[in-house]
């Protein structure tokens, strides 16, 4: 009676402190020195009575209603937790609600000891979720409230995991001096089994950082260690191998350890390296030989099992046995779905968000084994289309569950390769099927693929580039508390706990707000799956054609789209034709090229244009059309309207007969529409060099100039010299419709964007809330970076579209200070009369080279201007209120006209 008497108390001091609130936990600040007493006696009886689970289960109600605010609750949590027939969802809750009291718990020693045990029990939940930055936070947590004379037992293996944790972050450093910690720790204690796991980590670690006689020094150390288990022995004897360099001296060692072993886990280890050393040696029948033997061995995991279904599908394909290889495939995609419905209901987020995915790798197999077994025909390659199109789809699945975690931009790597092999089997049907919509299914894959692309790259850069501004960290922290309130939502079981974190969702969504650039460079591209009607659509409203290439590993494929015909000319050019682009990049950007390569240039600009231009579009016969190009790699360097349509003249250039814009997609487009963007028509201004040298940046005296003239045209203010600093920028932006920057800036893996003060990297510009209409980048290389396939570069100019801004006018290479000035006067002079920044840009050129000797019409001088957006710098909003204001005057006039004739009459 005494025992149940004390539980019963303990809960009745729960119940008093409890927030009126049911949704809320309440947690007293201090705490009674009385109760501490009382609270420890509590505690003492709860850890003897061995019944004490049992009698807390009779207390479920009170789960319900989230009464966890007292040291002797935080025990009866704990010992829930260890409690065997506790699912796994009841027992992260426990943890969660441990936590949860932090600041209550930590005044005591005892509450102290519960918390570290709490904390060293959820770093498995984060590691299995490959969210390694919260293992490391929960590490540390551990780490400080732990005590390292009387709880080494946790000491040891937490250190394991902290320094795992750090290797995975690329920290191998860190890693190595934490994990010898660990190891000191297992030594101290006289831990064989630690002591062993601490030495294999450790020699990971040092494998990583190149050091292998370290590596292989830390496991002789774990095998003379006294007492090691035959199991541990084991795994460190086949650590040993991995080390070796010989293929030979690997197998040799395998077998051996195959003789002696008594574990299945080793045993499959060893069947599983074997078989996948055999295959790629090309040795399919030993590979085949050991991987039957690794699926046979019991109680395996099935992603593992699923594995070893793949390499022997990839051996029976290697060997034409196709049937056998399907086969094959199919029972390793039904482990994995065995896998995921059988843990889905423990932990669905966790197991999911696992960033590799073998179901990925067994459905390109299949499609892949298909495309190349059978002829084209489209009844054949119908299940290899299905194929890609699931791994697409898994694709994007991890792709938005992954947050932060740096695979995730492996997955559009991911998504590239199959949309490489969609592309191709889409252009073998359509060569025989001219008819079907084969076309039409490319061209949407591979505006998906681009649409993804940028998205990615945006995240990523966004969420890579380290800042020390303030905005920026906490945006981060932000997000990443939402990322674990909405894994917390999917554990949820209970109504209240998930209304609870519902709300707090939406608080943080609120707060995102605050932050609304950074959120739009990420959150927009969460945009939906565009369909090619709504694509043709806005094509038809912007009147453009469009131009789109894609590259694969063999072929650079040509989409042209015409929304008129509403037909896609769909062509294929060998990639030895990329070679010739780069080429004529180089050529294109060279000022002295008419005087020095003259007949190399004219060969290289006509066989370019005629191959990936004439060829899909046809003779235009001087009928000016509005293309839009969407590029991939090294064409996003190409200026298109400079490609000569002519090998024998000179100045034949295609811009007399097309008007062009770039974009990364169609669909950044649209999406790009729907942004507000401001409605004033005024410029900001920044010519930080224009008559002064700083930081060994050369003075810009052409951009004084430009800047007068462009504030003569529109309503302007002008920051010159040490007036245009980055802070003058960033707290006059939100009051102007276009920008204009005349500066100094460098591309690369981080461009940068020079001010008077400091060079902005492009991080920076990212945390600036941008809605405007126009940007003008009157720098060097705005429009150059790392080129990467799909996007094309990842430069200045992106960031500035991706933050907000719907139009781009940006340059590919170093300008000539002079001309590029020129080409920015012209260009402001038509803005104002044509209100399209395509058009203002595209007769700017025109005027120019009508004006030039022709030596100064080298494309090094005008081409490498080019504009990214559909053009429009009028909202849709400012449009529709200008009709509704002309058609409610219209009305007026209509019924004071007729209310005159009738009094007339």
């Amino acid at each position: 009676m005494n025992k149940y008497f004390l539980i019963g108390i303990a809960y009745l001091l729960c119940c008093l402190s409890c927030h009126e609130n049911d949704n809320m936990l309440h947690i007293s600040k201090t705490v009674p020195v009385k109760n501490i007493a009382f609270c420890d006696s509590a505690i003492v009886k709860i850890e003897k009575d061995s019944n004490a689970i049992t009698k807390f289960k009779q207390y479920q109600h009170l789960l319900q209603e989230n009464i966890f605010d007292t040291l002797p609750n935080a025990v009866l949590l704990l010992q829930l937790f260890n409690c065997d027939t506790s699912t796994q969802s009841a027992k992260y809750d426990a943890l969660q609600k441990i936590i949860l009291n932090e600041h209550y718990l930590k005044q005591f020693p005892r509450g102290k000891e519960i918390l570290a045990k709490a904390f060293a029990k959820q770093i498995k939940y984060h590691k299995s979720a490959g969210n390694f930055d919260q293992v490391i936070d929960d590490c540390e947590h551990y780490l400080l409230y732990s005590n390292a004379s009387t709880d080494s037992i946790y000491r040891s293996p937490v250190l394991r995991q902290l320094g795992s944790a750090y290797l995975r972050l690329g920290d191998p450093k860190k890693s190595i001096a934490t994990l010898n910690l660990s190891l000191q720790f297992a030594n101290n204690m006289h831990n064989a089994s630690m002591y062993a796991n601490s030495c294999s980590d450790l020699a990971n670690a040092y494998a990583n950082y190149d050091k292998l006689n370290d590596a292989v020094r830390c496991i002789e150390n774990g095998l003379k260690f006294p007492h090691i288990s035959n199991n541990d022995r084991d795994w460190l004897m086949m650590m040993r191998v991995e080390y070796l360099q010989n293929e030979q001296d690997k197998i040799k060692t395998f077998l051996e350890l195959l003789k002696i072993t008594s574990s299945d886990d080793i045993r499959f280890t060893c069947y599983k390296l074997l078989s996948n050393t055999y295959f790629q040696n090309n040795a399919y029948k030993e590979s085949l030989t050991y991987g039957l033997k690794s699926i046979a061995i019991p109680h395996q995991e099935s992603r593992e099992i699923a594995k070893q279904y793949l390499v022997i599908g990839n051996c029976y394909a290697a060997c034409s046995m196709t049937d056998s290889a399907i086969a094959n495939y199919d029972k390793g995609l039904r482990k994995l779905v065995e896998v995921e419905t059988i843990h889905g209901q423990v932990l669905p987020v966790y197991e999911k968000m696992k960033p590799e995915n073998t179901i990925y790798d067994l459905l390109l197999a299949k499609a892949d084994l298909i495309i190349n077994q059978h002829k084209i025909d489209s009844v054949t390659l119908n299940p290899a289309i299905i194929y890609l199109e699931s791994a697409t789809k898994v694709s994007d699945l991890l792709r938005r569950q992954l947050v932060f975690d740096e695979s995730k931009f492996d997955m559009g790597a991911d998504l590239k390769l199959v949309s490489e092999k969609l592309v191709q089997v889409y252009f073998s049907l359509s060569q025989k099927y001219p008819l079907g919509d084969y076309s039409k299914k490319a061209f949407m894959v591979v505006e998906n693929s681009k649409a993804v692309t940028l998205q990615d790259n945006t995240e990523k850069d966004i969420l890579q580039e380290e800042s020390t501004d303030s905005n920026y960290t906490k945006f981060i922290e932000i997000r990443k508390q939402l990322s674990d309130a909405e894994i917390a939502l999917h554990l949820a079981e209970r109504e209240s706990q998930r209304d609870s974190l519902t709300n707090l969702s939406n608080q943080l969504i609120s707060q995102l707000g605050i932050y609304k650039s950074l959120s739009d460079a990420i959150l927009p591209a969460n945009e939906s799956n565009i369909s090619f009607n709504q694509l043709n659509t806005f094509l038809m409203q912007h009147n453009y054609s469009t131009l789109s290439y894609f590259m694969s590993d063999e072929k650079l494929f040509i989409f042209f789209v015409n929304p008129e015909s509403q037909q896609i000319i769909f062509e294929q050019c060998d990639k030895d034709i990329i070679d010739s682009i780069s080429m004529l990049c180089n050529l294109q950007q060279d000022q002295s090229v008419y005087s020095t390569q003259k007949n190399r240039y004219l060969h290289l600009s006509n066989l370019v244009y005629e191959s990936i231009f004439k060829k899909v579009v046809g003779d235009l016969n001087e009928n000016k059309q509005r293309i839009l190009i969407l590029a991939d790699g090294v064409l996003h360097n190409l200026a298109f309207d400079a490609l000569l349509t002519d090998h024998t003249k000179m100045n034949s250039f295609l811009i007399q007969q097309c008007n062009f814009s770039n974009a990364f997609s169609i669909r950044s487009l649209i999406t790009q529409e729907k942004r507000e963007r401001n409605s004033t028509h005024s410029v900001l201004i920044n010519t930080p060099f224009a008559t002064c040298s700083v930081r060994h940046l050369a003075s810009l005296p052409n951009s004084q100039l430009e800047a007068t003239q462009i504030a003569s045209l529109f309503s302007s203010q002008i920051f010159a010299d040490s007036s245009a600093t980055f802070t003058h920028f960033k707290n006059n932006l939100n009051s102007h419709t276009y920008i204009h920057l005349a500066s100094h800036a460098t591309a690369g893996e981080s461009p940068q964007l020079n001010f008077y003060d400091t060079a902005v990297y492009v991080n920076s510009i990212y945390q600036l809330p941008m809605n405007q209409s126009l940007a003008y980048l009157n720098t060097c290389q705005s429009g150059a970076g790392t080129t990467i396939l799909n996007e094309g570069n990842l430069s200045l100019g992106r960031a500035f579209f991706s933050n907000g801004v719907h139009n781009i006018i940006l340059t590919l290479w170093n300008m000539n200070d002079a001309s590029s000035s020129q080409l920015s006067q012209l260009f402001y002079k038509n803005l104002k009369q044509s209100e399209n920044s395509v058009e203002a840009l595209h007769e700017a050129k025109l005027t120019y080279l009508n004006q030039q000797p022709p030596d100064k019409q080298a494309p090094y001088y005008w081409a490498g201007v080019q504009h990214i957006g559909d053009g429009s710098i009028q909202s849709s909003t400012h449009w529709n209120l200008k009709w509704i204001v002309l058609g409610l005057t219209a009305f007026i006039l209509v019924l004071f006209v007729g209310k005159k004739k009738l009094i007339n009459l």
